[in-house]
C-alpha cells in the first residue's frame, strides 16, 4: 500500500504538474516562510505529509533557485 502512494504521486507529477502549473503555483511566493508553511499545512491536511512533500518538491526546487538568484548565490553549489 505504501508503494502505491509513490506510484500515484509519480503519476501526478508527470500528468498534472506540468511546467505551466509549476510556474503558476510558483507565483505564490513559496520562498517566503509564511506562504510555504500555509501551503504545506493545507496540502498536508488535504492528503498526508509524505505525498505533500513529494508534490511540493518541484516547487521548492524552483523557489530555491529563485532565492539563490535573488541573493546572488550560485544554485549549483
Amino acid at each position: 500500500m505504501y508503494v502505491g502512494l509513490f506510484i500515484v504521486v509519480t503519476g501526478l507529477e508527470t500528468t498534472v504538474l506540468t511546467p505551466e502549473s509549476i510556474a503558476t503555483v510558483s507565483r505564490l511566493d513559496l520562498e517566503t516562510a509564511t506562504v510555504l508553511s500555509a501551503v504545506t499545512a493545507a496540502l498536508s491536511n488535504l492528503v498526508s505529509n509524505v505525498p505533500a512533500v513529494l508534490v511540493l518538491k518541484p516547487f521548492i526546487a524552483t523557489a530555491a533557485c529563485m532565492a539563490h538568484r535573488r541573493d546572488g548565490l550560485d544554485a549549483r553549489r
